[in-house]
């Protein structure tokens, strides 16, 4: 492989279905970027330099700016030219309004996957199901994260529709920045109860419980994000 082939590729083991995938040195600084940030080992409003994310990363310059692109297109970061760039803040009125487009969205997705569904959606889902299970009962919300992050991302594939998917995926890592930042490890058994009910019905290929149960879970993440606010 040439030098610009490499720079191009590299191959990582897929969480879950035990399957390589080949993913560019992009989507490496999204997908490590992104995860820092809902983590918030970037926390919101703090400055840094592409240089410092590029050696952290061990990417060059071209990938990282095409995976800050990326984040800046969700809302994620702030880039400021000739200032480097910033971590978004977390606004609490914002995320009400987030919430309520996820519904939506949502609903859409959860109802088409419901439909479109194929065995081996079916069979990652339900491994995310029982790892939500296994994190929540320890109380380890990074590690529950991870199979969140994991189904949200078959939901979009099973669904089958782009543009929802699209559109969903920045809502999605906000929501999960947002539980970090205001999280109750106590409220993860109730949030993995609420997503394997979605799962159950996805796999069951039910969509009117499939959309009923991605509603219960919008529900709960509003009366959270209410009871934050009210705290603040």
């Amino acid at each position: 492989m040439t030098a610009v082939g490499m720079e191009q590729t590299e191959v990582r083991e897929e969480t879950g279905s035990g399957q390589a995938k080949i993913e560019s040195l992009a989507e490496r600084a999204y997908r490590l970027l992104e995860e820092q940030i809902v983590t918030l080992k970037l926390q919101p409003g703090q400055v840094i330099s592409e240089t410092e994310l590029s050696q952290a990363l061990g990417v060059s310059r071209t990938p990282l700016r095409q995976a800050l692109q990326q984040l800046a297109n969700d809302n994620l970061v702030v880039m400021m030219p000739r200032r480097g760039l910033f971590i978004s803040e977390i606004n609490l009125s914002d995320h009400l309004n987030l919430l309520e487009t996820r519904r939506a969205l949502d609903a859409l997705l959860v109802a088409s996957a419901a439909r479109r569904r194929q065995p081996e959606h079916c069979r990652e889902m339900l491994d995310c199901a029982r790892d939500m299970r296994e994190t929540a009962e320890v109380g380890d919300t990074t590690a529950f994260m991870r199979p969140d992050k994991r189904f949200d991302s078959l939901l979009k594939e099973a669904a089958g529709n782009r543009f929802a998917a699209a559109a969903a995926a920045p809502l999605h890592a906000h929501c999960r920045r947002f539980w970090f930042l205001h999280r109750v490890d106590s409220h993860l058994q109730t949030a993995a109860r609420l997503h394997c009910d979605l799962i159950d019905a996805i796999v069951a290929g039910q969509p009117a419980s499939a959309e009923q149960a991605s509603n219960a879970l919008v529900d709960y993440l509003l009366e959270l994000s209410q009871q934050a606010l009210e705290v603040q």
